[in-house]
């Protein structure tokens, strides 16, 4: 009779019986009990996220409430036209309030028509501006050496050139940093960039009515602009954009600080040192260590955007999908 040979054991059982599979499939089963044993800080972990996804719909609903007191996302059904004939006083910007200020400067300090220009903005505004909230240089570069040193607050400037022919130009300058307080914000533009350029072309077109000879028009000149704000429905704040991040972002964090928690706790009791001893691979307990972290990742993401659909699904879930995948 022919002697029969051993059969050839199959693919699978090859890899069971492969030392570094079967070490880490113990030490994933190791790490899965462990966290069972562990009810409540497992517990803590996967529902960390809810905590911070609540503080995260508290924080938004304030912003939201907060910017909603503002006119660019309330109601508006109707507008109201307000005046912009005048230059404010520097003391009412929210950010200037009592300290050193200057209405506006100008530049050049040596030309009597631009003198003129500048005196007549300074009479014609209501109130008048005082001679000591209005500052005359010689160039741009000495106006701005002045802005740097930030001794004396400014709302903002304007540079005159004339040509040989006598026509003027001039360019605005001003500070487009839009002040906040309390939810008031008070737009840059609406406060003193319209009304400083009204004031201005008010008064060169005065000036240039006075050197075509009709004084009587120039004396009579009616310039009253206002400023009307596109009428809305309510917008949305959109705050959930900016602020969900960097709270998935410590959800998963939370959870990181409990897993460096285990291994410097097994560091420490010397069980890997034990289990090195009995002929443990290195890459098996990192191994089993980063199969365990990706499962718990991927159930921890997916409790993310499950308590971002409860109880306001479609507002958080739709930005905390692409985040969490991210982050965890």
């Amino acid at each position: 009779m022919g002697q029969q040979l051993p059969a050839h054991p199959g693919a699978l059982t090859r890899l069971r019986q492969n030392k570094a599979v079967r070490q880490t499939t113990a030490l994933f089963a190791k790490n899965v009990l462990v966290a069972w044993r562990n009810r409540w800080s497992t517990a803590i972990r996967l529902l960390a996220p809810l905590l911070f996804l609540a503080l995260a719909l508290v924080v938004q609903e304030a912003l939201g409430a907060n910017a909603r007191r503002t006119g660019r996302i309330r109601d508006t059904p109707y507008s109201q036209a307000a005046d912009v004939s005048s230059i404010p006083n520097c003391h009412t910007e929210l950010f200037i309030f009592d300290k050193p200020c200057l209405d506006f400067f100008y530049t050049p300090d040596n030309n009597d028509t631009i003198k003129a220009i500048v005196a007549a903005v300074q009479k014609n505004n209501n109130p008048p501006i005082p001679d000591s909230r209005v500052k005359g240089f010689s160039s741009r570069a000495e106006a701005d050496r002045f802005i740097q040193q930030r001794e004396t607050y400014v709302l903002g400037g304007v540079h005159f050139s004339q040509s040989g022919t006598g026509q003027l130009q001039y360019i605005v300058q001003s500070n487009s940093t839009v002040p906040t307080f309390k939810g008031y914000i008070q737009s840059p533009n609406d406060f003193f960039q319209i009304p400083f350029i009204s004031a201005i072309a008010r008064e060169v077109s005065r000036h240039y009515l006075q050197q075509a000879g009709r004084t009587a028009e120039a004396a009579t000149l009616q310039w009253q602009p206002s400023m009307t704000p596109f009428p809305h429905p309510k917008l949305s704040a959109g705050t959930a954009g900016y602020i969900l991040p960097p709270f998935i972002f410590v959800a998963c964090m939370f959870a990181t600080i409990s897993t460096l928690s285990m291994l410097v706790s097994e560091k420490e009791s010397g069980l890997r040192q034990a289990l090195q001893t009995m002929g443990l691979m290195q890459g098996s307990y990192w191994m089993s260590w980063w199969l365990y972290e990706a499962v718990m990742a991927a159930i921890a993401a997916w409790c993310i955007i499950g308590f971002g659909k409860w109880p306001r699904g479609v507002c958080l879930s739709g930005v905390a999908l692409p985040v969490c995948m991210r982050a965890c």
